[in-house]
């Protein structure tokens, strides 16, 4: 009976914390982007408590002239607005003429995304409002271990 009563607490306290527990965001994890001339850039997504951020982690050597590179923040303030739907920041690199060696210039712009079953991302650019300004671009989750 003493023994029982010494681990009870111990088990609500366990109880406690597993309630307590936040369930992993779909966004979480790595995504490869897919379908456009930038395939194969691959962001890691997570979680800086309040909001998420997405690093590459590694790019297609076909798009190293793009002025991407690993370590850069292509989205930053990842913000759920609705259900699967989340408002964002996005890192755009344009190409500065006549420059030698290439360089580029980096502007950050209003974006949203759509989570779609849990394993497709699909993002649009927004301007004002629900005005849309750029192209749609498509991510693929990578399963662990690949």
């Amino acid at each position: 009976m003493k023994a029982v009563k010494s681990i009870f607490p111990i088990l609500v306290l366990l109880l406690i914390l597993n309630s307590c527990k936040q369930p992993q965001d779909k966004l979480i994890g790595k995504w490869v982007r897919y379908g456009d001339m930038l395939q194969g850039m691959c962001i890691e997504i997570q979680n800086e408590g309040g909001s998420f951020k997405a690093e590459i982690v590694s790019e297609p050597d076909s798009i190293m002239n793009s002025g991407f590179f690993v370590g850069d923040i292509k989205w930053r303030d990842i913000k759920k607005i609705a259900e699967n739907k989340y408002e964002y920041v996005d890192l755009k690199k344009t190409p500065i003429p006549y420059s030698e060696p290439l360089r580029f210039k980096s502007e950050n712009g209003l974006a949203r995304l759509e989570v779609i079953g849990d394993t497709i991302i699909n993002t649009r650019i927004f301007a004002k409002g629900d005005e849309v300004v750029g192209a749609e671009t498509h991510w693929r989750k990578v399963e662990d271990g690949k």
